[in-house]
């Protein structure tokens, strides 16, 4: 399983990037919900391609 992180990224003129690695979908953006919350105005939002992705889940059967 990937570690989760959110990245926040502050430019020159004070705009600010949150990026997330490590999750799919709406995870995402649950995991930057707080820090737009505190940033404010959250201006654009761009959807990066892992947020379409879905998630696999592997079930194993023990045969008998």
């Amino acid at each position: 399983m990937a570690t989760e992180e959110v990245i926040v990224k502050v430019g020159p003129k004070g705009e600010v990037v949150v990026e997330v690695k490590g999750c799919t979908g709406k995870k995402c953006e649950n995991l930057t919900k707080d820090f737009e919350k505190a940033i404010g105005d959250a201006g654009k939002s761009k959807r990066k391609p892992e947020f379409w992705q879905q998630k696999r889940v592997t079930t194993n059967q023990a045969g008998t």
